[in-house]
């Protein structure tokens, strides 16, 4: 090492000393230090900042979307939050509209199935017309220009506490099976589905984020409805480009 270096840097050690300067404590090194009350303090002189939400942006709520192994059925839908494994939704399909019906699955032995939504796909338009607990949202796709292309599906919720107008996003163009959504007015995340691209029998996560969003029945209905359609439209969009190729 060079002895400069070092001499330089025994001269900077002293001089603090003579003066009385010591760094600040590992808990006030910074208001941005990763501490919980580290948002809402003021720490020698620096404002507070309030929590913004990529601060919290853990999931409350997690399912996974699987190919089912059940007769006449094509997708199930497990509540896995806290280590569970609940068997929640199951999904049919039919070559006629609507092509996707999603079901709650049955709680008890001999209980059946409740419909909860369905989905209607076309081939000469990229909108997608679902029926959520007898209400109809029309899922109507954007395409951006950006260095990274994706697409936004945007509609108006029915269920959520503001009634927000929401979207959901994909990561690229390429990518359908990653998406966030979205609430259109704050810029927060409430839920995002994550494609796992290296299962055979499982496609993808969703996670809903914020407990009082989580547990609201009527709006989980909708946000699992919904990420079932935006699967099948993807798989309809991968068919058909297969078929061109």
């Amino acid at each position: 090492m060079d002895r400069r270096f070092m001499q330089d840097g025994k001269q900077r050690y002293d001089y603090r000393e003579r003066n009385g300067l010591r760094d600040p404590p590992e808990s006030q090194a910074s208001p941005y230090s990763g501490s919980s009350n580290s948002a809402n303090l003021e720490v020698q002189g620096f404002p507070s900042y309030p929590v913004q939400p990529y601060h919290t942006q853990v999931a409350s709520r997690t399912f996974a979307v699987k190919h089912a192994k059940m007769a006449g059925k094509d997708l199930m839908v497990l509540d896995r939050t806290a280590g569970a494994n609940t068997l929640s939704y199951t999904t049919t399909v039919s070559s006629h509209k609507p092509q996707l019906m999603v079901q709650r699955a049955s709680t008890s032995p001999g209980e059946a199935e409740t419909l909860v939504g369905m989905a209607a796909f076309y081939t000469l338009t990229s909108k997608i017309d679902v029926q959520i607990g007898g209400v109809g949202v029309t899922l109507q796709r954007h395409h951006h220009n950006t260095p990274t292309p994706h697409a936004t599906f945007t509609y108006t919720s029915a269920s959520h506490p503001q009634a927000r107008r929401l979207k959901w996003r994909s990561k690229t163009s390429f990518e359908y099976l990653d998406f966030d959504c979205v609430s259109e007015q704050s810029g927060v995340v409430i839920a995002r589905f994550l494609n796992t691209k290296w299962s055979m029998s499982k496609l993808g996560q969703l996670e809903i984020l914020g407990q009082n969003l989580a547990h609201d029945e009527k709006l989980v209905d909708e946000l699992v409805v919904l990420v079932l359609a935006l699967v099948g439209f993807s798989q309809l969009e991968q068919a058909r480009n297969s078929a061109v190729i």
